[in-house]
């Protein structure tokens, strides 16, 4: 679920994803240094996944992020 939401805003990155096996539990616990510097992502789009990423961090209560229910 986590690669197929990040297919609609990165999708040449999204797949980076699905072969770190990073999930919904894991996304939450990313850091900024993980993203640029442990994923194979060119700076620029790991800084804006980032900014995407804290958002979601931040907003745990959307509903549109079907993989954070029930946490």
């Amino acid at each position: 679920l986590v690669a197929t939401y990040f297919a609609k805003y990165f999708p040449n990155e999204a797949h980076v994803f699905k072969e770190h096996e990073i999930d919904g539990t894991s996304l939450l616990l990313l850091k900024r240094s993980d993203v640029i510097k442990k994923l194979p992502i060119k700076l620029g789009p790991s800084l804006r996944i980032y900014s995407l990423i804290l958002k979601i961090q931040t907003q745990l209560n959307d509903p549109t992020l079907g993989w954070n229910c029930g946490l």
